[in-house]
C-alpha cells in the first residue's frame, strides 16, 4: 500500500547555485510506519543526501526529543559516509538519540540557550522473566554500542559518560562544550556558522545582552513539559529509545 500521509516532518532547504543545503530535525525521530511516511527516518534522509553534493555545505538543524534509537543510528552513519561538509547547529533541545545525531557533523554548534540530554536507552517489554531478562541484556548491547559515537568526539572517558547517563538529567550548552558533546557555542544572531569562535565580550556590538550565570542543570523529572509522550510515538514492542 502507497504510504501518503506524513506522521513526523522535516524541512529540507536547497540552494543548489550556492550549493547550500540544510535539514531541520524539528521532530521525533522515527521510521516509516505501516501506513505513514516518516520525514525523521534513514530513508527520509537518505533521499534527501542524494541530493546533496559532495562539495557543498550541509547544516542539520535540531530541536528534537529524540526517538528511535536504530533510525537515528543509521541517520549517524549516513551523515558520516557524506562527504559534503556538514554542520550540526541546536536551535532549541538535542535530547536522547538527537544529540547522537549531532556527533556525526564536521562541526557541532550548540545556539545560546539551547540543552541537551543524554541518557540510557528504553523500551516496551512482555514476556515472562526469561524474555524480560533478554531485553535488558539487549538494552545493554544497544548502550554499549550508541556510547561509541559519543566517546569518538567526547572529553569524558566510558566511566564518566555512563555515570552521565545514569544521572538521565538535562544539560547546558556550556555544560555540553565541557563534556566535548559539542565544539562551540555560537550566537542566536543571524551569523555564518562556519566562522570562528565567538568574539570576546570587549568585541561584543553595543547592545548585545551580558552574559548571565550558566543554566542550571534541571533533572529530567521535575519539568512539567521537559520530554513528551513517547507511547505516542511507539508502533510495537522492542522498539529503543
Amino acid at each position: 500500500m502507497e504510504q501518503k500521509n506524513r506522521r513526523f516532518n522535516c524541512l529540507f532547504q536547497k540552494d543548489d547555485e550556492a550549493k547550500s543545503y540544510k535539514l531541520y530535525i524539528n521532530d521525533v525521530i522515527e521510521g516509516d510506519g505501516w501506513y505513514t511516511k516518516s520525514e525523521t527516518g534513514a530513508n527520509y534522509f537518505a533521499d534527501k543526501l542524494s541530493e546533496v553534493p559532495e562539495d557543498a555545505t550541509l547544516e542539520i538543524h535540531i530541536n528534537s526529543d529524540g526517538g528511535d534509537v536504530y533510525e537515528a543510528t543509521a541517520i549517524y552513519n549516513l551523515l558520516k559516509q557524506h562527504k559534503a561538509t556538514k554542520v550540526g547547529i541546536v536551535d532549541g533541545h538535542a535530547f536522547s538519540a538527537a544529540a547522537f545525531i549531532l556527533q556525526a557533523c564536521d562541526e557541532r554548534v550548540m545556539l545560546d540557550g539551547t540543552t541537551m540530554l543524554v541518557h540510557n536507552a528504553w523500551t516496551f517489554a512482555i514476556g515472562n522473566a526469561k524474555e524480560l531478562r533478554k531485553v535488558a541484556d539487549d538494552l545493554d548491547t544497544v548502550m554499549e554500542s550508541n556510547r561509541k559515537l559519543f566517546l569518538q568526539k567526547c572529553k569524558l572517558s566510558e566511566d564518566e559518560l555512563m555515570k552521565l547517563m545514569d544521572e538521565d538529567k538535562i544539560i547546558s550548552a556550556e555544560k555540553a562544550l565541557e563534556y566535548g558533546f559539542t565544539d562551540r557555542i555560537g550566537s542566536n544572531t543571524a551569523e555564518d556558522p562556519e566562522e570562528g569562535p565567538e568574539e570576546s565580550p570587549e568585541e561584543e556590538p553595543e547592545g548585545s545582552p551580558e552574559e548571565g550565570p550558566e543554566p542550571e542543570e534541571v533533572p529530567v523529572g521535575a519539568p512539567a513539559q521537559t520530554r513528551k509522550d513517547w507511547s505516542a510515538a511507539a508502533k510495537y514492542f522492542k522498539k529503543f529509545y
